[in-house]
């Protein structure tokens, strides 16, 4: 499955990308730390089903600059409309709040990681996805930066091997591009891609449109 990335200002952008995007994306994660405001949030009701909630902050390569108490509230606002999935960082200090948040609306949780610089060893990504499993989340997604060929190979056998959580693993930069075509292939549950080009939210990813041309290509 392909998942559309939304970088919109407000509301009514969010939805012509959601709306421009259609049936080519299983789902669509709305980049809510982009967002100037949330007013309208609950016109996104009607996507709801295929809807994944993030609402990242700076540190972790988001936009989102406030306190984590006030993203809390704004997760608890999201929420009600009942997206499929949410987004929340395994170091965050309202993960575990999030979390049972979450659990309470029938919603599904992912909790995330990120490294920016590198791709760490196998060994330390399989303690990083032990961690995210042990804090009740239903997907784990463990994202490094490609600075050789070599570290797709680690992402995709953190997500080919015996695990105790469905994960998300794949690399950022271009040099990991490759990964993020054929985590899927490997077991994935699904990928990130952009909108479209201009539209993306992080380094190396491709459109919706590019990977469903490699995956034709492959097949």
């Amino acid at each position: 499955m392909i998942v559309a990335c939304v970088k919109a200002k407000t509301i009514k952008e969010a939805i012509a990308d959601v709306e421009s995007v259609g049936e080519k994306a299983d789902l669509i994660e709305i980049r809510a730390d982009f967002l100037q405001d949330f007013n309208g949030f609950d016109s996104l009701r009607e996507f709801s089903d295929k809807l994944i909630i993030t609402i990242r902050t700076a540190k972790e390569g988001g936009a989102f600059t406030g306190s984590e108490r006030e993203r809390f509230e704004a997760f608890r606002r999201f929420i009600k409309i009942k997206p499929r999935y949410i987004d929340i960082e395994l170091n965050s200090d309202i993960r575990d709040d999030v979390i049972r948040l979450a659990r309470r609306h029938g919603v599904k949780v992912i909790v995330s990681h990120h490294d920016f610089e590198k791709t760490p060893p196998f060994e330390e990504l399989v303690k990083i996805r032990d961690a995210i499993a042990g804090s009740g989340a239903d997907i784990a997604k463990i994202v490094t930066y490609a600075r050789r060929m070599e570290d797709n190979i680690i992402a995709l056998r953190l997500v080919a091997e015996p695990k105790n959580i469905p994960t998300v693993a794949f690399c950022m930069g271009d040099l990991g591009r490759i990964s993020r075509i054929l985590a899927p292939l490997f077991g994935a549950p699904f990928t990130y891609a952009s909108v479209s080009r201009g539209k993306e939210t992080a380094s190396g990813q491709l459109t919706v449109d590019e990977v469903r041309s490699v995956w034709r290509v492959l097949q």
